[in-house]
């Protein structure tokens, strides 16, 4: 039986952890020898201890101070979990709940395109819904090939039969085999929160491992809010500058190392876009509510 070890980063959503670690133990019952790494980011709400509880064994909690952030989180469990050596290394966002088919599905869909001809070093991904609509959150992506557009991203969507192409993730599942983790290495220490993930997939299309999205909707995940983020219009402008050059919006340093690998030559116009869209939208609001 494979050996797959799950990683996770968490802050303060005890229940959601623990339903995810839950959900992913149920879908790998008979399939595969699961354990999982969760670096619990600086949580007040007693996720570790619960844990613990819930999971006496087959799960390291390792502790942050609050300041890793998502991909900070990531890297440190990826950096524990490569060091065992596993078969496969199964990302996972702790809101997200797994099918209790889904790592059939996933490791079936690697074995299928490892015999295709791919070999063994394959991203698998996982396509989420949202559990009340049933519309797609989170998949595999494709970048739309536009020139004046080159960091545009859209969602693929699942299908019932053979898996697609990829040309990178969201980060919510996706499983990632061995010779794939050893020549890709951890995520990058350059992003924050948000990025990493699309950057990882880049980076593995770039070095020609494949990213496929399996088929079928394989968990459920609601998308994040706009309401409270950068895109809020009804925030005040200097609040909604502050999110988007904060850690979870665009961090400019981040931005600008993401935007210059894949926005081409132009790609300082591509970096300044976003903060230019927060300070028209803000002078348009409050044209209209002068008028």
């Amino acid at each position: 039986m494979r050996r797959v070890i799950a990683v996770l980063a968490c802050h303060n959503r005890k229940a959601q952890t623990v339903a995810c670690l839950e959900a992913c133990f149920a879908s790998a019952r008979g399939h595969a020898d699961a354990s999982a790494v969760v670096v619990d980011d600086g949580s007040t709400d007693g996720t570790a201890a619960a844990l613990t509880a819930a999971f006496p064994t087959g799960v390291e909690v390792l502790r942050g101070d609050g300041s890793l952030f998502w991909n900070g989180g990531m890297r440190r469990a990826m950096e524990s979990a490569m060091a065992a050596d596993p078969d496969f290394i199964l990302w996972l966002n702790d809101d997200t709940t797994i099918s209790p088919d889904a790592l059939t599905v996933l490791l079936g869909t690697h074995d299928e395109r490892s015999a295709a001809g791919d070999g063994p070093a394959t991203i698998v991904v996982a396509a989420i819904a949202d559990p009340d609509t049933g519309r797609l959150t989170y998949s595999g992506m494709r970048s739309q090939r536009v020139s004046w557009r080159p960091l545009a991203l859209d969602l693929v969507v699942p299908q019932e039969g053979p898996p697609q192409r990829c040309d990178t993730m969201n980060g919510n599942c996706v499983l990632i085999s061995r010779a794939a983790y050893r020549r890709l290495g951890n995520l990058s220490d350059r992003f924050v929160h948000g990025l990493g993930d699309l950057d990882y997939g880049l980076r593995a299309s770039a070095q020609r491992v494949p990213v496929w999205l399996a088929p079928g909707v394989l968990g459920h995940c609601r998308r994040n809010a706009a309401r409270g983020s950068f895109l809020d219009q009804t925030l005040p402008l200097g609040k909604r500058w502050q999110i988007i050059t904060g850690p979870k919006g665009l961090p400019p340093r981040a931005w600008a190392l993401y935007a210059q690998r894949y926005g081409g030559t132009l790609w300082p116009v591509h970096w300044a876009w976003p903060y230019v869209k927060v300070l028209l939208r803000a002078r348009s609001a409050r044209e209209k509510a002068l008028s």
